[in-house]
Order: structure tokens, then sequence, then C-alpha cells
């Protein structure tokens, strides 16, 4: 009987000891797969952040480079002389460009040409302020002549085209469309006397149909013709 329990109490504690033992081996084991996981992982990834080093360098190097080339000075340019900023030689940012001839532009460039915002003084003393493209005038601006005429509106390559009002030193102006420097699509021309004129113009004349209401109030409705009624 006693025997009994003796050899029962030592099949209890080899159980133990099996289960101590796998417990360590598997624990071992599992060290192991996690160290392995990670030496591995960061290996394959050691080329990719390489890279991602390298190119940032690059993009830094990069902008350095541009940065030498962009400088502030004058320069002779396009038969005159220019004043400000500058990108590999060439008026590039804002800057100031002056002409012999009496011109004189203030404003936005683009690689070497007036491109953006800028003002433009002829050498009569006209101005014209507004945005440009290719040393054209393009887009929205005004121009002011030295006879007091003045224009505010759209530019196309240097031509008012577009919408646009054109008021006359004399009193009289125009409002509406305009095509190649000339009044042509619909608008409103009013003399300096009152007189309205409201309908079609081409080619810088009353051209189809349109309303002429005179100083009293009078209205006459009808087609024109060459900028007369038919």
């Amino acid at each position: 009987m006693v025997l009994s329990k003796t050899l029962k109490k030592q099949d209890g504690i080899s159980t133990t000891g099996l289960l101590i033992i796998i417990g360590l081996i598997v624990l071992i084991a599992l060290i192991g797969l996690t160290v392995y996981i990670v030496l591995f992982d960061g290996f394959s990834k050691a080329p990719e952040a390489a890279a991602i080093v390298e190119e940032e360098e690059s993009d830094q190097a990069a902008i350095g480079n541009d940065t030498l080339k962009e400088e502030y000075g004058r320069i002779p340019f396009d038969g005159g002389s220019y004043a400000g900023e500058l990108k590999n030689g060439v008026p590039h940012g804002y800057g100031t460009w002056i002409h012999p001839d009496g011109r004189e532009f203030e404003g936005d460039f683009f690689e070497g040409l007036a491109e953006g915002w800028g003002t433009l003084t002829y050498a009569d003393g006209s101005t014209y302020t507004g945005e440009w493209a290719g040393f054209e005038k393009h887009g929205f601006g005004t121009q002011e002549w030295l006879n007091g005429d003045i224009y505010t509106g759209a530019y196309q390559m240097g031509k008012m085209h577009g919408q646009g009002v054109y008021a006359w030193a004399n009193g009289d102006s125009y409002d509406g469309d305009w095509s190649d420097n000339k009044m042509h699509g619909f608008g409103v021309f009013t003399w300096a006397d009152g007189t309205v004129y409201r309908g079609d113009f081409a080619e810088g004349l009353r051209h189809g149909f349109g309303t002429l209401i005179t100083p009293e109030g009078e209205e006459v409705e009808g087609n024109w013709i060459e900028g007369e009624p038919e």
C-alpha cells in the first residue's frame, strides 16, 4: 500500500517536470522566432530606407541649386535695361524694364517675358495697368491715353477684345463687346449730349437691331446698316 502511494507520487513529479521542460522549449522557440522576424524585417527594409534618404538628399540638392540661380540684379535687356529679380540670368519675378525710347514697364516677369500683372508707361505718358502674357496686354486691364480717353476691360494679345468700357475725353462712352479694338457685338453707346443707342455693333458701327433714344426721350427702334437706320 505504501509502495503504491510512493509510485503515484513519483509519477506526478515526473509529469510536472516534463510539462515544465516542454514549456521552456516552446518559450525558447517563440523567442527565437521573434528575433528572426525582427532581424529579417530590418534587413528587408534597409534598402528601401536608404533609397528614401538618397531621394531626399537629391531633392534638397536640386532645391539648393535652384536657389543659387535665383538672384537680384541689373542687366541689359531687350534694347534697354532691367533691374529686378533674375533666374538663370533673365528677368524672372518682379522688376523694372526701361527702354531708351521712353517706355517703362514695372511688374511681373516670367522667363524673360512680361507675364502676370504690371504697368507700362509709354513715351508720351499714356499708361496701361493690368494683366500681361508674353509682353502683350492680355486679360483685364485699364489703359489711359494722354488725351484723356480711358478704356477698362478685357484684352486679347494686345487688343481690346471681350467686354469693356471706353470713355472718350469728349464725354462719349461705350459699354459692351469688343473685337480686334473695335465695338463689335452688343453694346450701349452714350453721347455727351445724352443720346443713347442700345443694340448691335459690327466693325465699330451700329449694325443690326438697335434702339436710339434721344435726350428728349424719343425712341427709334429698328435695323441699322453700317451706322445708319435701314
